[in-house]
């Protein structure tokens, strides 16, 4: 086989891997794609749940419950939010993803240093949740509640809901 055979047939064999390749990628990125939709809506619906929950454990002072339920709330739309703007950002690791939605609102959306400072409880948050998940650190009452979680809790949710990470 000449040299100018053996390239044309080498170029359409190249053609048709290619082509082949394409077929099965292109349904991939799409299936991805429409998870990717599908995890993000179903963190806003466990979010929902998650306030519900809180609300409820508040109510009836389960406050523990109410710490861990609240931040997770939090928690899931700053994931929604980093989903949707910065999905390579998403690493699937609780601390990292945390601290990266933390730096991307901070640094995106805060527009001066009291709404940074805000942001930036989320970690104290996260603190306050593990106590109250795996420590016998129990609050009592709903002063404590307030003054150790809810009050930096709700300037949080307000930040957050004004700048549309939060959509209510």
């Amino acid at each position: 086989m000449n040299n100018l055979v053996y390239k044309k047939t080498l170029s359409k064999c190249i053609d048709i891997y290619f082509h082949q390749i394409y077929l099965t990628i292109i349904p991939l990125i799409h299936k991805l794609h429409q998870l990717r939709w599908r995890n993000i809506i179903l963190l806003v619906n466990k979010a929902k749940s998650n306030f519900k929950v809180a609300e409820y454990a508040e109510r009836n002072r389960h406050y523990d419950a109410a710490v861990s339920r609240y931040y997770y709330y939090l928690y899931e739309y700053f994931l929604n939010f980093l989903g949707i703007t910065k999905p390579e950002l998403v690493t699937g690791n609780h601390s990292l993803d945390l601290n990266n939605a933390t730096d991307y609102i901070k640094e995106n959306l805060c527009k001066n240093r009291n709404e940074k400072y805000i942001i930036t409880r989320m970690k104290f948050l996260k603190s306050q949740r593990i106590e109250s998940d795996y420590y016998d650190i129990r609050i009592e009452n709903s002063t404590e509640f307030a003054n150790r979680f809810k009050t930096r809790f709700d300037k949080i949710n307000e930040l957050l809901i004004d700048k549309g990470v939060i959509n209510v």
